[in-house]
């Protein structure tokens, strides 16, 4: 047995909302575009609906897939097939994790070596969304779970074909950051340090070629 603590929040499908005793607490998933980046701003909401129901059922079909081994739509042969090459092995599906008082989410896929993959079908796959996503959802789960360490953390993309990319945490006090400015209305802002390097020399040569023209 994994001795996973099980979270009382409850999903509810039709709405997406977490509820934990009558409660509702937020789900992450806006998080990142309300804060940091909206990719999305000028993509009608239409099209994102509808992305949003293709993304819904993917991820249906692969719990499905690992849950009884039945395959609906060729997304879901991608992910068994990708498992399967990978050696993941799913312990559980939409794992949800919750600090018990404001926030909640569901982990697609906790793999038994405690990675985590979330399943992503988005044309282009935003990794720095991913990044923050999965290292919101290691914080709750660490909290949830103070005995367990999360591994690695992966998306799984579903597209004309199945990749699996691994994602760099977001350091912990970043994410309790983010999540505390959520709380209390503020706007959280990125430390500079996390640029990568390639950018920071890229800005560093910049201000050099500005201090000579």
């Amino acid at each position: 047995t994994m001795n996973l603590n099980y979270s009382k929040v409850v999903f509810d499908p039709i709405e997406h909302t977490y509820f934990l005793e009558g409660k509702q607490l937020s789900g992450i998933s806006k998080l990142y575009r309300k804060h940091i980046k909206d990719s999305y701003a000028s993509v009608p909401d239409a099209i994102l609906q509808k992305a949003a129901e293709r993304g819904q059922k993917v991820h249906d079909a692969c719990r499905v897939a690992d849950m009884f081994g039945t395959i609906t739509c060729p997304e879901a042969e991608m992910y068994l097939k990708l498992k399967k090459e990978n050696g993941i092995k799913t312990v559980e599906n939409e794992y949800i994790v919750s600090d018990d008082k404001h926030f909640a989410t569901a982990i697609d896929v906790l793999g038994d070596d405690f990675s985590t993959y979330n399943i992503k079908t988005t044309s282009v796959l935003d990794k720095d969304a991913l990044s923050w996503q999965s290292s919101i959802e290691a914080v709750l789960f660490e909290k949830q779970n103070p005995h367990l360490k999360i591994n690695k953390l992966y998306g799984i993309w579903l597209r004309d074909k199945a990749e699996l990319v691994e994602v760099p945490r977001i350091p912990d006090e970043e994410v309790l950051k983010l999540l505390d400015c959520e709380l209390k209305g503020e706007k959280y802002t990125l430390p500079i340090e996390t640029l990568p390097e390639n950018v920071e020399s890229a800005l560093v040569k910049l201000a050099e070629f500005e201090a000579f023209v």
